[in-house]
């Protein structure tokens, strides 16, 4: 999903959000869409339901910025609409990028020596 897209698709105004995935094998994906989310809505209680055929009982995996993590639509609905207040967002690492060192045929040449 393109960052653009995801500021247009959930109003101003939410008090929740819940990313949706088919298994427990997405957690990955489930977590940057949470983290985007909670970017984008830091007053709103932002999860990850990680959808179960409900056959056996398992762990689910920590998402570290999520509100919550549910395997279940009760589940989810309780933990988006709880009066617990939203974990807050972790800061912004600023990325620096090193300058290249250019060389160039001009530095090669001047340790040369002329004729």
């Amino acid at each position: 999903m393109a960052k653009r897209r995801s500021r247009d698709l959930v109003p101003k105004e939410v008090n929740a959000i819940a990313v949706c995935f088919l298994n427990e094998d997405s957690a990955s994906p489930a977590g940057i869409l949470v983290r985007r989310f909670k970017r984008i809505h830091p007053m709103a209680r932002v999860g990850a339901v990680l959808w179960s055929d409900g056959g056996h009982d398992r762990q689910l995996p920590v998402l570290q910025e999520a509100d919550f993590v549910a395997s279940t639509l009760t589940e989810a609905a309780r933990e988006a609409l709880s009066d617990i207040p939203p974990s807050p967002v972790a800061s912004l690492r600023k990325i620096h990028i090193r300058a290249r060192r250019l060389r160039t045929r001009v530095a090669a040449a001047s340790t040369e020596p002329e004729m």
